[in-house]
Parts: structure tokens; C-alpha cells; sequence
């Protein structure tokens, strides 16, 4: 703050000075000299501005981000635990591919359950609608189906027989099959062992070199992080150190000497100028003294040979710069408000513009420095913690290795033996198979038949039922209301098992995972985000004030790094909305916009600078919108009358950042103060 009071000194006492000076000779188009008359200027407490007629252009510029036209955060609609997550991070993904679901207990044998309950009462009530309608053709389906009954035992009974008989041909090459399954499967299983004893042995070898002191790769690494850590720790703390000593900052100062360098120059080339043009001047009056034709002729040529180098030309023609004149007093003044491009003034002019807004952009961040440098210590000391963490755990993390080879080597071990254990178990099937008779078949026969005779009693038990029920036509509305009720719960189960599963809702990359499985969720959490890369559109979020200036199919003007020479064009397809949650009404303020990339090289995630347009008009009246006064609803600006301050209202239009437009109250020229 220091360097910016005493800039501000500087250019006072510049200003100041420059007030009490004469003003210079100005260069004409005109052969006779004009006369001025220097007045006195009195110092005025602010500083004021002319009204100008100009262009006015109202914008809302905000920063958006490239993000996904689809994309969605997956939850689910209840509490529970994690049963598992089935995909990965970035990985690509299907409409309708499982994501994760939720244990769910019993609730899928309650499905099933449910099902056949259904299956039941809708076969009974359709055998009791058609009862109620025509007993006597239920009979003579209850009478059918005991006759069916009949032929499926005797069917059954001719099956046992079949079976004591011994195995046919097909089941003797079936048994042949299993049994060289179970052998390749044996096989598998002793390799897969064998593996996890080379990881166990290799594992165990890492613990033991740990221990005894040798180099572990996985210890060389964390000692490495562990130096890099620190080594940035230090240069953090360094750092706080010095903004907070009150050091001053390094490049503050040197675009503030780059500032006064350029200055320097700038004034050295308009002295520099100045002597051209009284040189010029004095050769003019010296031809005018010789031979007064020459005047217009050789004079005139040089000294418009000045005003296109370096001069701003102002009409054409005569071609000339801004002049000033008195009745008393002839000047040529050099005015360097706008030098022509191609010249050295205008070179140095631009120059000095620049230094001044690198230094008034880095006096502006100088505050800044020392929060930001304070968060970066922050980070610094974390991340040295946890590599120091992390090289004292290096043992630990062998020892949990050693363990997880170990387990897995027991998981092989016990692998080994359930497939020697099944080769056993289908050999012996084999050898039952191929010496005769199949003891297991003859059971399932016998089984099968016992079935047969329970349907068959449970048909002659219907018959006797509809004999009973073929006048009760009210037991159709029972059976009726029982389904409804039994679809209502097997409804509400269904939707239990699809609330607890997860699948993606669209084609796409999965962009983040929370939880694993194991872990419990809340309702409505995020847990998977999934997002359409193919489609990329930009994301902006707007201020309250800004929400009403914007509309559909609007279109923004967009820059970002990935396309840094060009300026790309986006429309508008989403406004902000107001969503309805069980926790309130939340404002979205976001809008979406659509862009015609032109080549690939944007990435979800990327900042872009957003500028939309909202109204612009031309060949208006406009001020300064630090001149703009509000007293309740009073709108006004002030201006001196002589030496007092007058107020004078206003009607104002557009107003942007820096300017506001007049509609009624001011005219052209009328000079105001501006600013407090």
C-alpha cells in the first residue's frame, strides 16, 4: 500500500505542476498563427468527467465448467448395507449394467413366496369364476384332472420300474462327463495353489528383509515421499515467514520500476517531440522572413510531416492535430491522448500502459499473499504427517501383506481339497453308474411316484371341493379381494428389491464411487456418478441479479485454455429452476449451454469464461457509474456552479460495471463530478 500512496504522490504533484504550466505551441492546418490565452486552473476537490455519447453494452460474464449433457448422482431411496459394488472407477458402462446393491435378507424368498401365492389364488379364482358360471363344467374339470392324475401315476410307476432295471446308455456317458470335470477341476485347483504359495514364500521374504535392515522397495519409496514432503514444508514455511515480516514483495517492486521506466520514456519522447516541432517553427518563421510563398510550401510539408508520425489525425481534410487558440497567442501543442500505430510514441505509449495494469493487478493480489501462503503451509505440514505415517507403517503394511497371503493360501489349500473331496464323490457316482443299478434314480423314481399319488389325492380333494362350491357364487368376490390385497404386497416387495439395486440409467463412464461393500447407507446419499462424455456441454452458475437478464436460446460467447486462440459460441438450453426436496425449496442457478465444438480437446471439469450479451445500444448518452447519486428513490448527479457543489436528477437506462446510461437530464458536454 505504501508504493501505491507514494505513485499516487507522484502523479498529483505531475498533475499539479502541469496546471501552472503555459500550454505548449499546437500544430494547425491553418497558415496564421492562433492566439490563446493561459488561464488560471483551480484545484477542485474531485475529479470530474464530461458526458459522452457513445456505445453502452450490458453483459453478464461468469465462469462455467465443461460437464457431462447427461450425468447423473445414483442413490438409493432407503437405508441399508452395501451387498457390493460391481463396477470401478472410469469405467465404461451400459444402460441397464448393475452397479451395486443393497443386502436385502429374505425379501427375495419373500418374492418368491409371494408368487406362488399369486399363482394360487389366481388359479382359484379363476376355477371360481368358472364354478359360479357353470358348475357343471367345473366338475367336469375336476373329474378330468383326477383322470390325468391317474395316467401321471401310472406313468410314474412305470419309471421306478425302469429304474431298478439299471442305467441307460445316455446316463453311463453323463457320468463319464462329471467325472472328467471333477479331474480337470482338481487340476485348476492345485495350479491356483501353487501360485499362492510363490506369493506367501514372497511375501514372507519381504516381512523378513524388512526386519533384518535390508532395502524394501516399498520402504525406499516412503522414504522418498518422505523427503519430497519435507523439502516442501520447508519451502512453505519459508515463505510464510517472510510475508509475514512484512517483507516487500519482489515482484511488486519490480513492475513498479518497469511502471516508472516506462513513464520515463514516454515523457523523454514527447519532450523530444517538442523540440522537433519549436525547431519546425523557427525554420517557418525563418522562410517567412525570406520569402513568404515558401510558407505553405516547405514549412507547412514539415511540419505535417510531424503530425502523421506522430500525431492524432482529428479530420481530413485539412489534416491536423488538436489545437488551441486565443485571439492574443499562437502555440502548437502536441497532444498524445491516441499516437498512431506504427510509431515509436505509440510503442512506448502502449508500453507504459501495460506496466501500469500489471502493477496495479499485482498490488491488488499483494493482499491475498499471505492467506494463500498460510493455506499452502497447511498443506504442506498434512501431507508430511501422513508420509511420515506412512514410512512407520511400511512394516505394518508387509505384516498385513504377509497375512492376506496366508489367507489366500489356506483359501487355495481348502480349494484343493473340496475338488479332491468332489472328484471323490463323482468317481463314486461314476462306479455306481457303470456296475448297474443307480440307487439315486430308483430314489427319485420312488420319489416322483409318491409325488404322482399326492396329486392325485389332492385332485380327488378338489373334485369333492368344487362338487361343494358349484352353487357358492359369492366366493368369487372373496377370492377377488384376497388377490388384490396379495398383488398390492407382492407390488410393494418388488419395488423393495428394485429400491435396493442400483443400475445405470444410461450409457456412460462412471466418475466417482462412495462406499464398498460391507458399510452402511443413508437414504438419498450419493454412491455412483455416472456421466455421458460423448455429449459435453458448459455449466455456469449465475448471480441472483443476473438470473432474470437471461433466456432461453440466448447466445454466449466462450474461451477456454483447451482452445485458447478462439473465441467458441454457445447457446442457451437450461435456465435456472427452483427444486422441491423433502429438506426444502433449493434455487438452482445454473445454466446450461450447448456448444458446436470445433475439435476434440475439451474435458469434463474445464473452466470456461462465459460472456452473454444482454443489451447494447449505440449513440447514447453515458457517465461514469461512480458519478450516479441515490437519495430514496432521487436519482442524481452533481456538478459545481462556480463554487458550488448543485445537484441535477436523472432518468437512467442500461447500467454495466463501469457506466450507466442517461435517459433524461444531462445533454452532450455537460461536465459532472465523479466519484465520492
Amino acid at each position: 500500500m505504501k508504493y501505491r500512496s507514494l505513485v499516487a504522490i507522484v502523479v498529483s504533484g505531475i498533475l499539479l505542476l502541469t496546471a501552472c504550466v503555459p500550454s505548449l505551441p499546437f500544430i494547425s492546418g491553418d497558415d496564421e498563427p492562433e492566439e490563446v490565452v493561459a488561464r488560471p486552473v483551480r484545484s477542485v476537490e474531485r475529479p470530474t468527467v464530461k458526458v459522452e455519447r457513445g456505445s453502452i453494452v450490458d453483459a453478464v460474464r461468469v465462469l462455467g465448467r465443461v460437464v457431462a449433457e447427461s450425468e447423473e448422482s445414483l442413490f438409493f431411496k432407503q437405508n441399508g448395507r452395501l451387498k457390493g459394488i460391481y463396477i470401478q472407477y472410469n469405467q465404461a458402462v451400459v444402460q441397464g449394467t448393475l452397479l451395486a446393491d443393497l443386502e436385502t435378507g429374505n425379501l427375495e424368498t419373500s418374492i418368491q413366496n409371494s408368487e406362488l401365492t399369486l399363482q394360487d389364488l389366481e388359479r382359484n379364482l379363476t376355477t371360481a369364476r368358472t364354478q359360479a358360471a357353470s358348475g357343471a363344467a367345473d366338475i367336469t374339470i375336476a373329474q378330468l384332472a383326477v383322470e390325468q392324475a391317474l395316467r401321471d401315476l401310472e406313468v410314474a410307476q412305470e419309471a421306478l420300474t425302469e429304474a431298478q432295471g439299471g442305467p441307460s446308455q445316455q446316463e453311463r456317458a453323463q457320468s463319464q462327463t462329471a467325472y472328467t470335470k471333477a479331474a480337470a477341476d482338481l487340476a485348476a485347483a492345485e495350479d491356483a495353489l501353487k501360485l499362492a504359495q510363490e506369493a506367501n514364500a514372497k511375501a514372507q521374504e519381504d516381512l523378513t528383509a524388512f526386519r533384518s535392515g535390508a532395502a524394501v522397495d516399498l520402504k525406499v519409496q516412503r522414504e522418498l515421499d518422505l523427503r519430497v514432503a519435507e523439502n516442501d514444508y520447508r519451502t512453505a514455511q519459508t515463505r510464510v515467514d517472510q510475508l509475514r515480516a512484512g517483507g516487500a514483495d519482489s515482484n511488486l517492486l519490480n513492475l513498479e520500476r518497469q511502471l516508472e521506466e516506462a513513464q520515463r520514456a514516454v515523457d523523454t519522447e514527447r519532450q523530444k517531440l517538442r523540440v522537433e516541432v519549436k525547431e519546425l517553427e523557427d525554420e517557418k518563421n525563418e522562410l517567412e522572413e525570406d520569402d513568404p510563398k515558401r510558407t505553405s510550401r516547405d514549412s507547412g510539408s514539415l511540419i505535417w510531416e510531424i503530425n502523421i508520425r506522430n500525431c492524432q489525425i482529428v479530420e481530413t481534410p485539412p489534416r491536423m492535430c488538436f489545437a488551441t487558440e486565443d485571439n492574443a497567442v499562437s502555440h502548437t501543442e502536441i497532444v498524445f491522448t491516441s499516437p498512431l500505430p506504427n510509431t515509436k510514441m505509440n510503442s512506448l505509449w502502449l508500453a507504459m500502459k501495460a506496466a501500469e495494469q500489471n502493477y496495479e493487478l499485482a498490488d491488488a493480489q499483494a493482499g491475498d499473499a499471505l492467506p494463500g501462503a498460510e493455506a499452502n503451509l497447511e498443506k504442506a505440514r498434512f501431507a508430511l504427517e501422513q508420509a511420515q505415517t506412512a514410512l512407520e507403517e511400511v512394516g505394518q503394511v508387509l505384516e498385513r501383506a504377509l497375512i492376506t497371503a496366508e489367507l489366500d493360501l489356506n483359501a487355495k489349500q481348502a480349494a484343493v481339497a473340496q475338488a479332491r473331496a468332489d472328484l471323490d464323490a463323482t468317481k463314486e457316482g461314476y462306479d455306481t453308474v457303470q456296475s448297474g443299478v443307480d440307487p439315486e434314480k430308483v430314489r427319485d423314481a420312488e420319489l416322483n411316484l409318491a409325488n404322482k399319488e399326492a396329486t392325485l389325492q389332492k385332485a380327488q380333494a378338489n373334485l369333492e371341493q368344487v362338487l361343494i362350491n358349484a352353487a357358492d357364487a359369492g366366493n368369487v368376490a372373496k377370492l377377488e379381494n384376497d388377490l388384490k390385497r396379495a398383488r398390492a404386497n407382492h407390488d410393494l416387495l418388488l419395488e423393495q428389491l428394485s429400491d435396493a439395486r442400483l443400475t445405470a440409467p444410461f450409457d456412460g463412464v462412471i466418475q466417482f464411487i462412495s462406499g464398498k461393500a460391507g458399510e452402511p447407507v443413508s437414504a438419498y446419499g450419493p454412491i455412483i456418478g455416472l456421466a455421458d462424455p460423448t455429449k459435453l456441454i458448459i455449466s455456469a452458475d449465475l448471480s441472483e441479479d443476473d438470473v432474470p437478464k437471461v433466456a432461453l436460446e440466448q447466445i454466449a460467447d466462450l474461451t477456454l485454455d483447451a482452445f485458447s486462440s478462439e473465441v467458441l459460441m454457445g447457446t442457451i438450453t437450461k435456465l435456472p429452476t427452483s427444486l422441491v426436496t423433502t429438506q426444502g425449496v433449493i434455487q438452482d442457478r445454473s445454466i446450461h449451454l450447448e456448444v458446436d465444438w470445433p475439435k476434440e480437446g475439451a474435458e469434463i471439469g474445464m473452466l470456461a469464461r462465459v460472456t452473454i450479451t444482454v443489451q447494447e445500444k449505440h449513440d447514447v448518452l453515458k457517465v461514469p457509474i461512480e458519478s450516479i447519486k441515490r437519495s430514496g428513490r432521487r436519482t442524481f448527479v452533481e456538478f459545481m456552479d462556480g463554487d458550488i457543489k448543485r445537484a441535477k436528477n436523472v432518468e437512467i437506462g442500461i447500467q454495466t460495471e463501469t457506466e450507466v446510461e442517461v435517459l433524461s437530464g444531462l445533454e452532450e458536454g455537460f461536465v459532472i463530478l465523479q466519484g465520492q
